[in-house]
Parts: structure tokens; sequence; C-alpha cells
């Protein structure tokens, strides 16, 4: 067996790929950010029931999977969520060349939420299963079980971007999935950087997806006040990655990163629901200080940008009133924007990233120019 020796290097962000209601590709991204960043909510276009909770909505506009995605087969596989994570996913990469690491050396890691019933796969079979008007579920497990799409159960794997671009792009090494909403996307970009800087992958993909714009999604959210506040609660729906690989001095990368768990209070368990309660601003705090203390600074040495349900302090950048919530897709972009501000905006100064996940997950990330 051949041992690699441990090697502690400098890691870049090399490679941008996205997807969102400002369109499909990089490209698309960077231009509506260089415009302003203008409002992208709209009536929602992908859903038709009348009784939808919210009345704007963030989408992907003209979404096609077919014209973004190589394996057509795979496409009745994968939900709306999987098919944007894989574009971007696929666009951070670009093309396999001679160049590129052997299989096992390079690698995925991702951020995801809990899957919905995007396609209401359930509806036919819930409506089928009601006696004397009230749901039955011996009738649900029997009857109705006969009407449910074999293929539910495969498309609501969590790890479903992770599985068909690794297929696609043959990445053979390290790669983990974290189901921590708005965190999970950060938790990844920490764990590819670290496994780039150890030598154990070449190359590694980190990034997320998700869609909020589905009628489970928005009952979910309903069922915790979110469209109640004063301000309107905007689904969305986005996916972004960026490829990792060997940095040098001047290049753009992790500076510094930090990790927590807020102790949710006894009487209170994991929701969802639109805002974090006081436990998660005191380990984001927490946390920060961490981060840039790795980075070798202060928390207020540069520009924050946090995700959506945080409260902002005067100054920071405010990514959702234009973009919507896109859930756990939030991390990704908030890594999206970052590269934005360094390659549109050309801010070399260092760039605090903040998300929460729903179970009380708390990430920072510090990105800025390598030394």
């Amino acid at each position: 067996m051949t041992l690699r020796p441990v090697m502690l290097r400098p890691v870049a962000l090399r490679r941008l790929g996205v997807v969102g209601p400002f369109g499909v590709g990089s490209d698309a991204f960077l231009d509506w950010w260089s415009r302003g960043r203008p409002p992208l909510a709209g009536r929602p276009a992908s859903l038709s029931e009348p009784w939808l909770p919210a009345e704007l909505a963030c989408e992907v506009p003209a979404w096609r999977a077919r014209a973004h995605l190589p394996d057509r087969k795979s496409i009745k596989l994968m939900t709306r969520c999987v098919q944007l994570g894989v574009a971007a996913a696929l666009e951070a990469w670009g093309p396999l060349d001679d160049e590129a690491p052997p299989p096992d050396l390079r690698g995925m890691y991702t951020g995801c939420g809990v899957p919905a019933d995007e396609d209401w796969t359930f509806r036919e079979a819930v409506n089928a299963s009601a006696v004397d008007g009230r749901f039955d579920m011996r009738t649900f497990g029997g009857p109705g079980q006969d009407l449910l799409n074999p293929l539910w159960l495969v498309k609501s794997l969590t790890n479903n971007v992770l599985a068909f671009t690794a297929k696609t792009l043959d990445l053979q090494g390290a790669n983990d999935n974290f189901e921590a909403g708005g965190a999970g996307p950060l938790l990844a970009l920490g764990s590819a950087v670290h496994a780039v800087m150890e030598g154990r992958l070449e190359q590694a993909l980190a990034g997320g997806s998700d869609s909020l714009v589905t009628v489970e999604a928005m009952l979910g959210l309903a069922r915790h006040g979110a469209f109640e506040g004063p301000e309107p609660f905007v689904p969305s729906q986005a996916g972004a990655f960026v490829r990792l690989g060997p940095g040098a001095p001047g290049d753009f990368g992790l500076l510094g990163f930090c990790s927590r768990i807020a102790p949710l209070p006894p009487d209170r368990e994991p929701s969802g629901g639109p805002l974090p309660g006081p436990e998660v601003e005191e380990a984001l705090v927490s946390a920060s200080r961490l981060a840039w203390q790795m980075a070798g600074g202060e928390p207020g040495d540069g520009l924050v940008v946090r995700g959506p349900r945080l409260p902002r302090g005067p100054g920071e950048l405010d990514l959702w009133a234009p973009l919507g919530d896109p859930g756990a897709a939030a991390g990704a972009m908030l890594v999206a924007a970052a590269w934005a501000l360094r390659h549109v905006d050309h801010r070399d100064g260092p760039i605090e990233l903040a998300a929460a996940g729903p179970g009380g997950e708390v990430v920072v990330a510090i990105l800025g120019t390598l030394a």
C-alpha cells in the first residue's frame, strides 16, 4: 500500500458554477450582480395551486433540464433542486481534460436541506386513501401505495447532487454530504478545503442547491409563520458550486473557518422556521470570533454577508431582498456572492460569510486573498 504524505498547503477557489432566478450560468449571475442586483420576484410560474401562501417567488426562468444536463436518462430521477445542483456543479468543474488529476484525487462536498415532495408525488395516493372524508392510514398502505411512482424514494435521497455529479465526472475521492440547511454548503466548503489542503484531493467541488418553490416547502414555512411577518417572505431556488485546487499567494481562498452547534432550548425542537432564536445569534458571534482568529484578524475587519433569516448589522450586504430565500442553497449563494465581490467589484479585502441551519448549525467562513 502506498501512503501519501500529509501536505498542508493553501487552497484557492478556481471556478464558479451557479443557477438561480437570475438565469443559468455564472455569466448570467455576474451580469445580474453588475447591474446592481435588481429584484427577481414574480408570480410563481411552476405551481398552479390558487391557495399557495406565497404570492411571489423567485424561480429559475424557463428552466429546461435537458438543455443543461448531459445524462438525459437520469433527469427523471432528479427533482428540480437536484437538477439545479448538478448543472451548477458541472459548470464549476468545467471540461475534463488530460491534465485532470486521477479520479481518486478529485472529490466533492455538498450541502442540502430536507427533501420536499416537489412533484406532489403523494397527492393521488393521499386523495385515494380517504375514508368517510378523512385520511386513513390502512387504506394508504394498501390501495394508496399502488398509486405511488416507484421512483419517489430514489428522487428523495439527500445526496443525489453528489451522486449524479460524481458519476458524470468520475469523482472517486473524498466526499461528504451535509444536511444542515443554509449552513450545509459552508460546511461543505470548509471540508473540501481541508481535503485539498491535506493532499487527500487535488481538486474538489463544494456547494449546494435547494428550492423552496414547492407546495410542501411553502406549506411547511406557512405552518411556522414565515408569511406572517411585516416583510413578505419570498421563496426562491438556486444552486452554486466552486471548484477548489492548490493555491498560491495572491489567489482567492479560505482564510478562516468555524462551525458550531447552537444549543436549542429544552422546550423547542428544530423547526426550520423563518427566524432563529437568540441562541443562534450568540453562536454566530462566537464562531465569527474564532474564524477571524484563524484568519489573523478581528471581527469587523471585512465585509459581512449573512444568510437569510439572520439579523443584519448596519452596512452589511443584503443579498436576499432581490434574490429571495433559497433554503439550503443560501450558503452556496453566499460563496457565489463572495466570488462576485472579488471578480466584479474587485474587492481584495476579506469577506465574512455566515449562515445557520434549522437544527442550530452555525458556520462562519472568511474568504480573501491568500498570503
